[in-house]
């Protein structure tokens, strides 16, 4: 149980850590306000014989029972870091003609829906249920992706109720670095509902810094 900046986040999770095949089960409530938010993350790792590598799966669903302009509205990029649990190099994400760097553009964090691809289609404030798929090829620190979402909106003018729907998907190839702790996604297909930004604005990278440690990185390092 936590609460930060007023936002009341109760966390249940089961997880079985071994090397080979491990998953993670995590329901999780918050309440800011009126607002409720409840969700669904599942994560299981079907592992090859060669170390850190293998087929990831994600499962994400969220339903948000309360205001239209929630704060805890989930996004399907991941960028919505409300609780500042993760260190970033920008946190109001990517806006078309900023000043800043790449990286600090392009740097996510892997939660809500978990694109790797920036999503341009409004945080959601009713429900959304995603896919993500990451697996490792052998021998080389390139990894296939592919994600998969719906989304949907409910939007009240003048008394009127009115609820938008979207699908996306996107998938690419994946330069994995440093496993769990850097990873630069180059999109190669994406949904025409995505973006429509130049293609550099569209690839994307991991920097997770809780992670960094420098015994961990030679551990971790992916030859």
């Amino acid at each position: 149980f936590n609460v930060n900046n007023n936002i009341a986040d109760i966390t249940y999770d089961f997880k079985n850590n071994n090397t080979i095949n491990p998953y993670r089960v995590a329901y999780n409530l918050q309440q800011y306000k009126s607002d409720v938010r409840l969700s669904l993350e599942a994560k299981y790792r079907i592992s090859y014989k060669k170390k850190r590598k293998g087929v990831d799966f994600r499962i994400f669903a969220a339903k948000l029972i309360g205001g239209q302009n929630s704060l805890l509205a989930f996004s399907l990029s991941g960028n919505n870091d409300y609780l500042y649990d993760y260190t970033l190099l920008a946190r109001n994400g990517y806006y078309p003609g900023n000043a800043r760097p790449w990286i600090q553009n392009a740097q996510f964090v892997e939660k809500d829906g978990g694109f790797k691809n920036l999503s341009n289609i409004a945080p959601s404030n009713n429900f959304m249920i995603t896919t993500n798929l990451q697996a490792s090829l052998p021998f080389v620190p390139l990894a296939l992706f592919a994600d998969v979402g719906l989304t949907e909106n409910t939007i009240i003018s003048n008394q009127n109720i009115t609820k938008s729907m979207k699908v996306a998907h996107n998938m690419g190839v994946a330069l994995v670095l440093v496993p769990k702790v850097c990873v630069v996604y180059f999109p190669i297909i994406q949904s025409a509902n995505l973006n429509k930004l130049k293609y550099i604005d569209r690839v994307r990278l991991t920097i997770n810094f809780n992670l960094i440690n420098p015994f961990n990185l030679i551990s971790n390092f992916n030859i």
